[in-house]
């Protein structure tokens, strides 16, 4: 630690200074318990304003170095002083992709705060360095989180393996590099730690979710269900193409305790337990969760580090009377975070220091009914600088509880170092690596967090991730030239291109039947139309059609047995989608989002899977209606195959984002060219005039808010008096997929078809519940629903934008109602 002088603290002005922080409000302790919603509330602006003028400015901020990950904390605490809450927001995720979870979960009392100049003055607290990067973080959830800008594709694939704080900030890190990133993980969830470890009244699960969705957004694949090491190993991995290796799979091995009676029933290790709750939700059991937990009423938590409080703070939330942690030290030695104890107090948690288990006592019948202690004193400091507990002699007593907890850490998880030759580990169970750049004894892996350093914090994890990702960056630019995979095609052979797919695949482009530009299957090359301007209806026609006919039934004569006939995919062979543009590959993935995701819709999926599809790069915007530059959709760094862009009047750089696209380039070599250091010098200054092309027309930085402060206003019934709700902007819209079902059952009951069909906010009927009643019932509600569910519902419940600014709907409008001016006039701007 530095040693700050006391004459360097006095000359420090700090005398208008707020000597205590800002207090920050909380859930009532009486009726927390009963929930598992977030304790803490944070900031509001006014607050955190307030917190923010604490902050001394130091010229030599000394509280950065106590951060793992190098945030400017003078940088964003004087932009939350001046208001600029999105550049705050900024200058924080150029080093920390997690500020959400960082904020409520780091222990910055030992970390940043620590290093405060003002908490060293006598009678003042640090600066609430946590609460306020929360702050920013819960504003940028609520305005509009920013994709953070990806360089250009390397062709460089890497394998994360865990999808915990280190191997998320490890996969962003490098993703902002251009380099092509898969996170493998074993659970059924992506978070690792994060989703199965820490309670939701300490951290959301939907703050998690919002990371990672931003993840996918910066074109990060995530596997689940795939353990590495049972499935495939680290060789198998680098056989399918992958350059680099990081592991993070965590410390995820339970660390017992060496007395009688572990093995009784009601003794459970921290491990299984939070995942239960956590992963599992078994605090939902049986009404949401098919996942129960046997809890008695007394619980004894052995450790008292942040899991273990985790655990007694969860029992009570659980139905347990009585929850005890049960530590061998005093409080001073707690490893657990000071609000994290004083939360549990508060609580009701019983503390029990100085005891250590002897004995688990148990029944005839094998189930826990007490705990034999024994009571210690402490003595010198031990090589941790704590103080060793001493046992007192004769000083036993038994507690009464009829549950264990066993929290005392974790050892590293085995599975990969056991299954990987020639990877050195510690006799502890953790990979050796070098400590500056996490290179590990085999070339080409890396590792980080607490499969190297045991049981750490999250914040520590990350800072692994990041050193490994600089270092990994390293080591794949040592490699062969970017763009290793792509090549160039001339515009003569691109139709070759599609007349040799057409031999082999269905082939579906943009053609023009009558001045109308549609989605059709082709038959040749002649008939795809290779204008700048959109398909009237957009590619989610071809995975939700606008009708489409589920199954089919037939009850036989005389037999009570109902045959069902769903509709047959295997039939189907691969599809190619050619010529899609970049705000239609957005709009994609964001149905993709909702029906694999979240809806796992059967029918969409195995139509999306089977379909491949060729973008084409927009280098200026399609039409004067097209706003995608405001809504982030023209530079897509996922959901498709293959991508074309025009470099020079008569050439294509056609790039490959999966190995559906890299195949489609091995089977026909002789129409490609390999690039040269031109083509690609090239390529990148077009993506530079690119730029210049396109401006962002709509600012939608904080337009959720706007858009619930003008909920009544009358700028609806302005807009509404035009509007005939006809539905045409639904059904253009890429991104619109309300859908309605139906039955046709024939008169005689015998035989039946169901369907589905698109359907609109805008009809009259939408709204309708049984009974008839219209929670809608005038046009305004129904015009402003729309709105408010584009850019307020979907970008809060998925974390993607509900628009992606392609400007059908202002082109296919009979009203001519344009979507920019409504926003505008949202903002106050027109």
């Amino acid at each position: 630690m530095t040693e700050i002088s006391k004459s360097t603290i006095e000359k420090t002005q700090v005398k208008f200074r707020q000597p205590m922080k800002t207090p920050i409000k909380e859930q009532d302790p009486y009726f927390r318990i009963k929930n598992f919603i977030e304790v803490s509330l944070g900031y509001n602006e006014e607050e955190a304003i307030q917190e923010a003028t604490r902050c001394l400015n130091c010229k030599k901020p000394i509280c950065v170095k106590g951060c793992p990950v190098d945030i400017d904390i003078p940088g964003f605490i004087n932009a939350i002083i001046n208001r600029d809450f999105k550049k705050g927001i900024g200058i924080i995720k150029k080093t920390n992709i997690l500020p959400s979870i960082c904020g409520r979960v780091c222990p910055q009392e030992k970390q940043c705060e620590e290093k405060c100049i003002l908490g060293r003055r006598k009678g003042f607290e640090p600066v609430a360095i946590g609460k306020l990067e929360r702050f920013l973080a819960d504003w940028e959830r609520e305005n509009g989180i920013s994709i953070p800008e990806i360089a250009l594709l390397t062709g460089r694939k890497v394998a994360i393996i865990g999808s915990g704080p280190a191997g998320l900030t490890c996969a962003c890190d490098l993703a902002r590099h251009g380099h092509e990133i898969t996170i493998f993980e074993s659970f059924h969830k992506a978070g690792g730690v994060l989703i199965y470890g820490i309670p939701e009244f300490r951290l959301p699960k939907n703050i998690i979710n919002d990371e990672i969705n931003l993840l996918k957004k910066m074109g990060i694949i995530i596997k689940v269900n795939t353990v590495i090491g049972v499935l495939l190993s680290t060789d198998d991995l680098f056989e399918m193409g992958y350059d680099a290796i990081f592991i993070a799979t965590g410390a995820g091995l339970p660390r017992n305790i060496n007395v009688k009676g572990t093995n009784l029933s009601g003794v459970y290790f921290a491990n299984e337990f939070l995942t239960r709750v956590n992963l599992m939700e078994a605090y939902k059991f049986p009404d949401e969760s098919d996942t129960p937990i046997n809890l008695g009423k007394k619980v004894a938590t052995i450790g008292a580090g942040n899991v273990a409080i985790d655990c007694a703070r969860t029992a009570l939330r659980l139905g347990a009377e009585k929850s005890y942690i049960v530590y061998r030290r005093s409080i001073i030695e707690a490893p657990a975070r000071q609000e994290e104890i004083h939360h549990a107090k508060e609580e009701g948690v019983i503390f029990k220091f100085l005891l250590s288990p002897l004995e688990i006592i148990g029944d005839e019948k094998g189930n826990v009914t007490g705990i034999k202690c024994q009571k210690h004193k402490l003595g010198k400091p031990d090589k941790s600088g704590r103080c060793k507990p001493k046992p007192i002699d004769g000083a036993c007593f038994d507690i009464d509880v009829d549950t264990i907890i066993i929290a005392i850490g974790q050892h590293p998880n085995p599975l990969i170092p056991r299954f990987t030759k020639g990877l050195e580990i510690h006799s502890w169970g953790g990979i050796i690596v070098n400590e500056e750049t996490g290179e590990t004894s085999i070339s080409g892996i890396f590792a980080g967090g607490d499969i190297v350093k045991g049981s750490a914090t999250v914040i520590s994890a990350m800072g692994d991730g990041r050193r490994a990702a600089k270092a990994i960056n390293n080591y794949l630019l040592k490699k062969k030239s970017k763009f290793i995979f792509s090549k160039l095609i001339s515009r003569e052979n691109l139709p070759l291109l599609i007349d040799s797919m057409l031999n082999d695949l269905i082939l579906i482009a943009p053609i023009n039947k009558n001045n109308v530009i549609s989605f059709a299957e082709i038959t040749s090359s002649q008939e795809v139309y290779f204008g700048n301007t959109l398909p009237m209806i957009p590619l989610k026609k071809l995975f939700h059609p606008a009708k489409q006919e589920l199954f089919t039934f037939n009850r036989k004569l005389g037999v009570d047995e109902i045959c069902i006939k769903h509709q047959n995919f295997d039939i189907l062979i691969k599809n190619v989608v050619f010529g899609v543009r970049p705000c239609d590959i957005t709009g994609n993935n964001i149905i993709d989002e909702i029906f694999s995701e979240n809806f796992k819709d059967e029918f969409y999926n195995k139509l999306r899977e089977k379909t491949l599809i060729i973008g084409i790069k927009c280098l200026k915007p399609c039409y004067g209606n097209c706003f995608c530059e405001s809504m982030s959709s023209n530079d897509p760094k996922s959901g498709y195959d293959l991508m074309l862009t025009e470099i020079r009047e008569d050439e294509y750089i056609i790039v490959p984002n999966s190995d559906g696209g890299k195949r489609i380039l091995r089977l026909y070599p002789e129409l490609f060219a390999e690039l040269t250091s031109d083509d690609f010098e090239q390529y990148v200054r077009t993506l530079e005039l690119k730029k210049n092309n396109f401006k962002k027309e709509i600012l939608v930085e904080g337009l959720p808010s706007e858009l619930e402060d003008k909920y009544e206003s009358d700028i609806w019934n302005k807009f509404t008096k035009n509007c005939i709700f006809c539905g045409s902007c639904t059904f253009v819209c890429p991104t619109c997929y309300c859908f309605n079902v139906k039955d046709n059952i024939s008169i005689d009951l015998i035989s039946g078809v169901r369907l589905r069909e698109w359907d609109s906010c805008y009809y009259p009927e939408f709204a309708k519940v049984a009974g008839g009643h219209d929670y809608r019932p005038e046009k305004k509600h129904r015009f402003r629903y729309r709105y408010i569910h584009k850019y307020i519902g979907i970008p809060r419940r998925y974390n993607i934008e509900g628009c992606v600014g392609c400007g059908r709907c202002i082109t296919y409008c009979p009203a001519k109602i344009d979507v920019k001016q409504v926003l505008k006039a949202v903002r106050g701007e027109s």
